[in-house]
């Protein structure tokens, strides 16, 4: 054990078992929520476990063109994602 008390070893393996748990509770718990505007939303997205589980678009934004309807909830949906990612790596260690 190179120096290392049994105590060390022990206060080591807690400090790793409560670091791995903290990971493990971020990343089940880590959720990715964006609307495209937050004075007059119109789409609205969620993220949950890297999979899209709520996509809400109000009446007025179906009324759009095609393509602007493409653009906006295609952007809503890569926040949702970059949301989610960045909470699933926000854990600190022991």
């Amino acid at each position: 054990m190179s120096g290392q008390t049994p105590t060390d070893v022990v206060d080591y393996a807690t400090a790793l078992e409560t670091a791995l748990e903290t990971a493990a509770f971020t990343e089940a718990n880590a959720v990715g929520l964006s609307i495209d505007d937050p004075d007059d939303p119109h789409v609205a997205v969620a993220v949950r476990h890297g999979r899209i589980v709520y996509i809400g678009i109000s009446d007025p934004m179906l009324r759009v063109g095609l393509d602007q309807l493409q653009d906006v909830l295609n952007a809503t949906i890569v926040n949702a994602f970059a949301m989610w990612q960045a909470q699933r790596m926000r854990w600190e260690p022991a």
